[in-house]
């Protein structure tokens, strides 16, 4: 969305694509969700302690922290909006409004098309390889060894959490109340290691190796959509890698804050590339050629977000080499958790 809201069942601000929150309203006081709760079940404008219109138009989310003609503060707003939030006209917001709702419904139309064809393919690999193991393990004609074994169900279980992605992605972009609960201690090192352990058998298809290198006790306090972040940038640097290379994963301090890096040879980042590549549905030009959606580092940013966890995103370009014709270059995913304990 364009706009900032608040979403009264975990009682969060998400910031705007567009206009953004003033980091008066990020910081989301109890002042502020008092007002909020209040306002919940009354549709239409209103005018929120620091001066911002707030517009509810139902009983989950409420766009706030804009300023609409005649329902904001001009001596309020001067002094603590300190980002890009023009003034809008009221029928211009309106139109917006609705513009959106018809578009949203296209939109995700068009989702629930893309979403079972994929569950649908991904459903036909976990059917295979189950019809495998079953004919290998009561068949003595087949006699798979125990090697063949668990490469069939680590195949499994990447599908398996492909189709927990896909899922949990479409419900985070039409509800994020449905996928954000509770916080719970989450231990960083373990979330990684076990998605490396997972993915190695997909990775050792094209001699890839995967390391951890460090080590790291520390935990967090997030939302158990936590879970997908290792997966979705191991995966993607699985799917990128050329043959016969590495994927290393670092555990170290950063002013006293853990980093985890992830680093893989990739398609090259074009000029000017490195602003977009989280956007939804981008794709570098250079990645154009590997079969994907766009949605992987898109949906990791979301979850770094969620967990006040910081991703930063680079392509070295110092170190380029050429694989099967094809320029590649060190591609790192660094994730900084200034609240890890």
């Amino acid at each position: 969305m364009i706009f900032p809201y608040y979403d009264i069942s975990t009682s969060l601000i998400f910031d705007g694509k567009l206009y953004h929150c003033s980091s008066v309203c990020l910081k989301n006081n109890e002042k502020c969700k008092n007002y909020y709760n209040r306002i919940a079940n009354t549709q239409g404008f209103h005018e929120c302690p620091h001066g911002f219109t707030s517009y509810v138009r139902d009983n989950s989310q409420i766009i706030t922290a804009l300023k609409v003609n005649g329902y904001f503060s001009k001596k309020k707003t001067k002094t603590r909006n300190t980002s890009y939030s023009p003034t809008i006209t009221e029928d211009a917001f309106l139109q917006y409004i609705q513009s959106a709702s018809r578009e949203n419904t296209i939109n995700m139309e068009k989702e629930i098309g893309s979403l079972f064809h994929e569950i649908g393919r991904l459903n036909a690999d976990i059917l295979y390889k189950s019809n495998e193991l079953i004919l290998g393990l009561t068949n003595t004609n087949f006699n798979l060894h125990s090697t063949e074994i668990l490469e069939n169900v680590s195949n499994i279980f990447a599908c398996s959490q492909l189709i927990s992605i896909r899922n949990t992605f479409y419900n985070f972009e039409r509800n994020p109340s449905a996928t954000i609960k509770e916080k719970v201690g989450i231990e960083i090192y373990k979330k990684f290691d076990k998605v490396k352990k997972s993915l190695l058998r997909q990775a050792r298809k094209n001699n890839i190796n995967m390391w951890i290198n460090g080590e790291c006790t520390d935990r967090i306090d997030g939302y158990d959509i936590f879970d997908m972040l290792p997966f979705l940038i191991i995966d993607n640097a699985i799917k990128y890698a050329p043959k016969d290379t590495e994927i290393n994963i670092e555990f170290s301090e950063l002013m006293n804050n853990r980093l985890v890096t992830i680093e893989s040879y990739g398609p090259l980042l074009e000029d000017g590339e490195k602003n977009y590549i989280t956007i939804r549905e981008f794709r570098g030009k250079r990645a154009r050629k590997v079969a994907g959606s766009g949605i992987g580092l898109y949906f990791a940013k979301k979850i770094c977000e969620l967990n006040s966890i910081r991703m930063e995103i680079s392509s070295d370009k110092t170190r380029i080499k050429t694989f099967d014709g094809e320029e590649m270059a060190p591609f790192k995913v660094e994730l900084l958790f200034p609240h890890a304990y």
